[in-house]
């Protein structure tokens, strides 16, 4: 099957791809990303959730292999969960074994079967009744947020910063440019 991208422009809000097989070179994935395609690659290699695509992940780097990313179309208009459907469909219809669960668009989206039982199971059997202690605690806590006046507990702060102690973060004079871009262009909406 041939693939085809479509450039966008600087303002490209972001990018839907294919995970192929490295042997076979079969589309196996379509997903949709705003990071690099680099990124999203480490991303799927890192994933923690039991998912059909997952598996194939795990059965591709058992052997010593890892998917292949490919950049299919980049969006810069359209709503990007049409484009995803969009592609998963024509991959489907081409006879590719795609392991998505659902059809794409923002996640549950018409999920598969064996996704909507494995839901189900998951949550069977879950007590999801609170004590009223605990409803009043939620409850106070969303009226202080609401209100302005919520503070996250000494406790959570320093928990925060434990977790981010010695990261870096730097941001890219683009990527600058581009949020200082859509907030201009909020704000001359706005008035």
């Amino acid at each position: 099957m041939a693939l085809h991208s479509t450039e966008g422009s600087a303002s490209s809000v972001g990018f839907v791809y294919a995970l192929l097989d490295p042997e076979t070179e079969e589309v196996r994935y379509v997903g949709f990303t705003r990071f690099t395609l680099e990124k999203r690659l480490q991303e799927h290699l890192c994933d923690g959730f039991k998912t059909h695509r997952r598996n194939w992940i795990q059965s591709l780097r058992r052997r010593g292999l890892r998917p292949t990313i490919t950049l299919l179309e980049t969006v810069v208009e359209e709503p990007w969960q049409a484009r995803e459907q969009w592609w998963i469909k024509h991959c489907r219809e081409a006879g590719c074994n795609l392991v998505n669960g659902t059809d794409g668009g923002d996640g549950m989206n018409n999920p598969s079967e064996e996704v909507r039982r494995k839901c189900g199971d998951a949550q069977r059997g879950k007590k999801r009744v609170h004590s009223p202690e605990t409803v009043e605690r939620i409850r106070q806590q969303a009226l202080a947020r609401y209100a302005g006046g919520w503070k996250p507990s000494d406790e959570s702060v320093d928990s925060m910063k434990r977790k981010l102690r010695g990261r870096t973060h730097t941001t890219s004079d683009e990527t600058k440019e581009k949020i200082r871009q859509r907030a201009l262009e909020r704000y001359r909406k706005g008035t």
